[in-house]
């Protein structure tokens, strides 16, 4: 067995059946070809193997012809090892979306680019540098599921088989993106996108030909969800629309009056009014103080 750029030294010799000692020359086929002198029937050569030479069996090929003509032929079977060049990771896209699949194969590749059969061990990691998910390949291909909520930004593959080890980045992209669904005269709405979602949703009431909507302003950190009681007196079909996308949810049947929605406890407009009328009392007792010291100024007596 040999190794891929080994020095090799090759010997030997020819010779006829009456023993005599030829003279002549040997050409000599290996990865190449080489000729050589035959001297006293003996002959040899020193050369190195190619670095890129095939792994796998070579037939070694020696012509002989003396200084008469004569002429023979003999082959010798070597076997050249594969040795390990280059370690390639290839995935089915460079930039995904969260909820999709990531589909990762590895490839040990030796001296001439063949596939060597041999172990990897792949491992994903994301965007902040933790490890998400680890497994050994050989020529299958790994195929795994980002979650909707994927860390955007720039995750990498680390593949190692020994002794080679390389690295595959790949793009995961923001998502904003919200689920609703209704319960009773609860619209519940969740954050299912890997970025918090910070923009407002317009809830439509229809009611035959009529329809009167409302816009609600959400602050939703990633996972999160809030809920929003819906009011108004009848059966309504509710359209819920964020961005580019709508929902729609048939006969609703809402109480409580005047049509619309709010995020329930949201005590907004309570906490105003507490704070001015804080300030009006505040106030108040300023003016109180300062009437009160007026009040309760002396005056200096008099013979």
């Amino acid at each position: 067995k040999f190794s891929p750029g080994e020095k090799i030294k090759i010997t030997g010799m020819a010779k006829i059946d009456d023993n005599s000692e030829l003279n002549g020359k040997v050409k000599i086929k290996i990865d190449q070809d080489y000729t050589v002198s035959l001297k006293d029937g003996q002959f040899s050569l020193d050369t190195s193997l190619s670095e890129s030479i095939e792994s796998g069996d070579h037939i070694l090929v020696f012509e002989v012809k003396d200084n008469d003509g004569n002429t023979g032929i003999i082959r010798k079977q070597i076997y050249v090892m594969p040795f390990p060049t280059r370690l390639e990771v290839y995935l089915n896209k460079n930039i995904f979306l969260p909820d999709t699949s990531v589909e990762v194969s590895a490839i040990l590749k030796d001296q001439n680019g063949e596939p060597i059969d041999s172990a990897t061990i792949v491992t994903l990691y994301d965007s902040r540098g933790a490890e998400i998910v680890k497994a050994v390949v050989h020529d299958e291909t790994f195929s795994f599921d980002l979650p909707r909520d994927a860390q955007p930004g720039d995750w990498w593959v680390y593949a190692y088989s020994d002794p080679l080890k390389t690295r595959r980045f790949f793009k995961v992209e923001e998502s904003s993106k919200i689920e609703t669904s209704v319960n009773g005269s609860m619209l519940i709405v969740q954050n299912v996108g890997n970025v918090p979602y910070k923009e407002a949703i317009s809830i439509s009431f229809l009611e035959g030909g009529s329809s009167v909507s409302e816009s609600v302003n959400l602050n939703l950190a990633v996972g999160a969800q809030t809920k929003i009681k819906l009011s108004g007196t009848g059966d309504y079909k509710i359209k819920v629309t964020s961005g580019e996308s709508e929902g729609y949810f048939e006969r609703i049947s809402l109480t409580g009056g005047v049509i619309g929605a709010k995020i329930e406890g949201d005590n907004s407009q309570l906490i105003i009014g507490a704070i001015i009328f804080a300030s009006a009392i505040i106030a108040f007792a300023l003016a109180w103080r300062i009437r009160a010291k007026k009040t309760n100024i002396k005056t200096p007596l008099r013979n």
